[in-house]
């Protein structure tokens, strides 16, 4: 278990974790001289198998960057108060940021107790009550352990208590890639970089590759110290020290803040979206645009909020908001950011990231908002695939499972099963149903159907516009909808017009379905004298010499003319010699069904296929081939099996 020392200034947070493990955090020589924790300090203490690891934080103001960066993932919440000051500014801050960041279990060390007296003491716990109330320190939730560093009065007390709450604390999981906040780097003689930091995610070995950003540096891992032990691996809730190893790779090029992960191609954000709380003490409300600082984890920057529910968020409210970050940051949803005013004096309020990768325009739409709202809904369910669900409702075009994978920090098997489990779950609502492009995107089938009737808008206004226009291609159409519609997710939407028979697909054009562009001159004369002779037995129309005898045309002026004719979609040429109407291929597709189902494996042959339509064997061979091109057919040596779904 990771424990993390806070309070204010002065009331004995190193000394109590030097009684807890023997173990001095001030290493630096300032913080000796001055007697003044400064930076972060480490410490382990054992008991058997059970280990504590103490984050020992600075309490004065000026050092809350210091603070921050060593509680953004730790278990458990000890907040140190000294009996004869009672709570103080810092007290109630850290007490603050550690509500913020969602840390659940903790208790209280109140120190100095030897210097007063059970009248003093009782009124300071009636304090420490009061400040707790509605944190995770409520009453109820919160023990109080009087301890004296002095003496050592307490300190047993408080050492079962933490070894019993670390019993009782479950392991973090380890799914997904592994991912360290750096908060210190050093280089020690013999083996070369170190980083340490605590352990947000996933799991790394010895031997794996990593990427540090910000720098986009690949290294390798050289070792692992895991709570002060030499170890093979490392796992989300860890505090860990790693040695890397990588050509070119300097001290300079890490700092506190910078971050490691396992996924190779991961990449940083520089704006997202969060759900934001102010603090109830806080005077004012946060105005739309305010700067303010920004730390997630060990890192720290600056940043804008723009308030997007609202034009500002008062004290003790919560809102949603987007950060626009000076410097990227690695985010995933369910990251919990804090934020200080610009002049980093006190604490504003903190929030969880909804989208860390957040748009440029249109942030404060109320259909965007609406959307963030429903993810914000969806994690406060707890429930990992209903945010991943309306994650990608806020997508009306489409999102690469790649986008999701960085987001929610999951590999791509655990994506998958995640979107298994979701279409599992849609009972009977199938339009929640997550579907998948060939270019690996992902979209609702809400907004599927909703991206649907747009196209079918845009398509019939273009053949409007020019009624000698048959059709439009794809990227013609993708043109007059949006620059954010991807050929991936405009084919899926497509191809379920063509299914459900609201548009069709003829020689490389889009089409509404039954839709014939308008014809003339000879065109138009020789459709009216062709049509109604191919009607008599659409699925045995005459070869091209035999119908140019019939109209009294020379074949190749025939040939012309029935050309331009197909390109209009009024005919289908699938042999080399033979026109078809539309209707007759369908036929002849429907007797591909028929075929196919005379055999339990679905598998059948031309002379199968030819006893069903009872047409010659050649017209067979290239009718089938012309399938085989479609992908209705796949020829299997020399046999034929169906690959498209029956009509």
């Amino acid at each position: 278990m990771i424990i993390a020392t806070s309070g204010h200034v002065d009331h004995g947070k190193t000394s109590l974790v030097k009684r807890l493990t023997g173990t001095d955090t001030d290493r630096l020589d300032e913080e000796k001289k001055r007697g003044l924790t400064i930076d972060l300090g480490y410490a382990y203490c054992s008991r058997g198998d059970d280990q504590l690891g103490f984050i020992d934080v600075p309490g004065h103001i000026r050092f809350i960057n210091n603070m921050v960066a060593g509680v953004g993932e730790i278990d458990f919440g000890l907040l140190v108060i000294a009996a004869d000051d009672g709570p103080m500014p810092q007290t109630r801050e850290h007490l603050a940021i550690l509500n913020l960041i969602g840390v659940t279990q903790g208790a209280v060390a109140l120190t100095k107790t030897d210097r007063v007296d059970a009248h003093r003491i009782a009124e300071v716990k009636e304090q420490i009550n009061l400040m707790t109330a509605d944190t995770f320190l409520s009453q109820g939730n919160c023990e109080i352990f009087e301890v004296s560093n002095e003496t050592g009065e307490g300190i047993e007390s408080l050492a079962d208590y933490l070894f019993g709450a670390s019993a009782r604390i479950e392991s973090k999981s380890a799914t997904g890639f592994f991912r360290l906040s750096i908060d210190r780097c050093f280089s020690i003689k013999g083996s070369g970089l170190v980083v340490t930091g605590s352990v947000l995610s996933g799991q790394a070995s010895v031997g794996d590759q990593v990427l540090i950003n910000p720098g986009q540096h690949i290294a390798r891992i050289r070792g692992i110290h895991r709570q002060n032990k030499q170890a093979e691996t490392s796992r989300a809730g860890d505090r860990c020290a790693i040695n890397l190893s990588a050509q070119g790779l300097e001290k300079t090029d890490i700092h506190r803040g910078s971050h490691l992960s396992t996924n190779l191609a991961r990449g940083e954000t520089e704006r997202c979206d969060i759900a934001l709380s102010i603090l109830p003490d806080e005077s004012k409300s946060l105005k739309h645009w305010t700067s303010v600082h920004v730390h997630f984890a060990a890192s720290h920057t600056r940043g804008r909020v723009a308030t997007l529910d609202s034009t500002a968020i008062a004290p003790g409210k919560n809102g949603l908001a987007q950060l626009v970050l000076t410097e990227p940051l690695s985010l995933c949803v369910g990251d919990s950011i804090i934020i200080r005013d610009q002049a980093a004096e006190r604490t504003l309020g903190g929030g969880i990231v909804l989208d860390p990768v957040s748009v440029i325009r249109g942030r404060a739409k109320p259909d965007r908002v609406a959307l963030l709202s429903e993810i914000r809904s969806a994690w406060n369910t707890g429930l990992t695939d209903i945010t991943l669900k309306s994650t990608i409702n806020t997508r009306p075009f489409g999102v690469f499972a790649s986008t999701l994978e960085h987001a929610f920090n999951f590999t791509r098997t655990e994506l998958e099963e995640h979107l298994q489990l979701i279409n599992q779950a849609i009972g009977k609502d199938p339009s929640s149903k997550i579907l998948k492009s060939e270019d690996d995107q992902l979209i609702s089938e809400v907004n599927l159907k909703t991206l649907s009737a747009s196209m079918s808008e845009k398509l019939e206004s273009l053949l409007k516009n020019d009624r000698q226009k048959n059709g439009a291609t794809l990227n013609q159409i993708i043109a007059t909808v949006s620059s954010k519609l991807t050929t991936g997710i405009a084919t899926l939407a497509a191809n379920s017009l063509v299914a459900t028979k609201k548009w069709s697909f003829i020689n490389g054009q889009y089409s509404l379905y039954g839709h014939r562009a308008e014809l003339s001159g000879a065109a138009s004369k020789l459709w009216e004298k062709v049509e109604p002779i191919l009607k008599t037995d659409p699925i045995r129309p005459p070869v091209v010499h035999d119908l140019a005898k019939t109209l009294n045309l020379p074949p190749r002026a025939l040939e012309k003319l029935l050309s331009e004719l197909t390109k209009l979609g009024y005919l289908v040429k699938p042999a080399s010699n033979r026109y078809f109407l539309p209707e007759g291929i369908s036929q002849l597709e429907h007797h591909v069904y028929e075929t196919a189902g005379l055999n339990a494996d679905g598998k059948f042959s031309v002379k199968e296929y030819r006893d069903v339509t009872q047409i010659g064997r050649n017209l067979c061979i290239e009718i089938l081939e012309y399938f085989d091109i479609k992908r209705i057919t796949q020829r299997i040596g020399d046999q034929r099996i169906t690959i498209a779904q029956k009509p």
